[in-house]
């Protein structure tokens, strides 16, 4: 069972996601489909500095994997163009035995689109705005 603060930060990006998906402009593509791919990742290091390098309109795929760590994310898209991680049903990000207790974070990050197949992409993202 999470943690109530654990609980608590994963319904706030759960619904800050909500809401940049809401207000923000529609386009003739549906947002549960990844736009054309702008980098793709295949090894934590990449996946590490494809989100530290991430800039508006990026869209980041994830080949099929088990991708351990701590992962951040503090550049923002915007509502034009936001940061998409993208990834199939083998991709996989997890945060085993690191410190913290989420896989990924969205530290004052907003307009991402976070779209996964199937898998533990969303178990585990906080959201500190």
């Amino acid at each position: 069972m999470l943690l109530p603060r654990v609980r608590r930060l994963v319904i706030a990006a759960v619904l800050a996601l909500i809401v940049s998906a809401v207000t923000s402009p529609s386009s003739a593509r549906a947002d549960s489909e990844c736009p054309a791919l702008t980098v793709t990742v295949a090894t934590p290091g990449q996946l590490a500095a494809a989100l530290a390098a991430a800039q508006p309109g990026d869209v980041i795929s994830l080949q099929d994997g088990v991708y351990d760590g701590n992962w951040a994310a503090s550049v923002s898209g915007t509502a034009e163009d936001p940061i998409w991680l993208c990834g199939g049903p083998g991709a996989q990000l997890t945060n085993d035995g690191h410190q913290g207790s989420y896989a990924l974070h969205l530290n004052g990050a907003s307009y991402w689109r976070l779209n996964v197949v199937t898998g533990g992409l969303f178990a585990n993202v906080s959201c500190t705005p």
